[in-house]
């Protein structure tokens, strides 16, 4: 009954609206099925990944109705692109890329496990007993100068505490 009456307007930006009614007057026009994934954010802030499946049905008295089908697909989305992230890690493993190459997908899989988090890669220098960074990530440059270089001690950070404790925190 909340649907009743309203149209794509009133729930979405009027400038993806407009890209949803194109959609529907491309399968008007072509009678072929439209499916489509995409990003939305939720009322709460969330991104949630949707897929759309629209297409015609023609009714006996041959009036044409776009029929459309909306899943939620933000899971499944998810664990797909993580497996060929890993999929994508454990091939320039056995093709035997570079230390860094290797840390960068295995930095993108990590932020990837939780949307729109900051991920970065730190070694022990066993010498100096710190911890560098890796390789650069989307940390900011003067946050990431001054964890650059953390002792590894207990009750220094996270990183030098899980370090020192070899424990995940």
């Amino acid at each position: 009954e909340e649907l009743l009456g309203k149209s794509d307007y009133d729930f979405f930006p009027a400038a993806q609206a407009d890209i949803f009614w194109k959609k529907d007057d491309q399968v008007f026009a072509s009678g072929k099925v439209n499916v489509n994934d995409e990003t939305l954010k939720t009322e709460d802030g969330r991104l949630v990944i949707i897929s759309t499946k629209k297409s015609i049905v023609i009714s006996d008295d041959g009036r044409k109705f776009l029929i459309g089908v909306i899943r939620e697909i933000t899971s499944s989305a998810r664990r797909e692109r993580y497996q060929e992230q890993i999929t994508r890690l454990l091939q320039r493993l056995v093709l035997g890329a570079c230390q860094e190459e290797i840390l960068k997908v295995a930095l993108q899989v990590a932020e990837d496990e939780i949307p729109g988090s900051i991920a970065s890669i730190f070694l022990l220098n066993k010498k100096t007993q710190r911890l560098y960074q890796a390789i650069p990530s989307q940390l900011p440059d003067e946050f990431s100068r001054v964890i650059d270089g953390t002792p590894v001690r207990h009750g220094i950070g996270s990183c030098g505490d899980v370090a020192f404790n070899l424990q995940r925190v």
